[in-house]
């Protein structure tokens, strides 16, 4: 599809966006950078943390993302990309700036468990601001050490 896509395999006309989750990025991205080298296919990497890592609180039968989830996937896609001879070029994050609790974890207002009036999504767990800042920050000190 690569080929079919980009017939003059010039760099910056493909992006790959991985959305693995945690528990399946080992192996698969691997794999994905080993067939792509074999190629000698021109990509960017994107990483979406997000969708992979979607689960469902048991308490409140509500869709739920883990921080922790979302800062390890980025910073493990990058160490596999970099192993592999490529680089991660971008993160997509679904934030907000609302003081919400759809996702949870993170260390500056550590968010346990859900609050019904604070989860407004008809979609998908947004990161609320403070949840933002604190992803960005630590994902951005891993990746410096890179």
């Amino acid at each position: 599809m690569i080929k079919i896509l980009n017939i003059n395999n010039a760099l910056g006309k493909i992006f790959l966006i991985t959305r693995y989750g945690i528990q399946n990025l080992n192996g698969n991205l691997e794999l994905l950078c080993q067939k792509l080298k074999e190629n000698n296919l021109n990509v960017v990497f994107i990483c979406d943390p997000n969708h992979g890592n979607t689960k469902v609180d048991p308490i409140t039968n509500k869709k739920v993302r883990y921080f922790e989830d979302l800062k390890n996937e980025i910073i493990l896609t990058n160490k596999i990309l970099i192993d592999n001879g490529f680089f991660l070029s971008g993160i997509h994050l679904e934030a907000t700036y609302l003081n919400i609790t759809e996702c949870l974890g993170g260390i500056s207002n550590n968010i346990s468990e859900i609050d019904a009036e604070k989860y407004t999504t008809f979609c998908d767990p947004r990161l609320n601001l403070s949840q933002t800042i604190e992803l960005v920050d630590s994902v951005g000190k891993a990746l410096s050490e890179y």
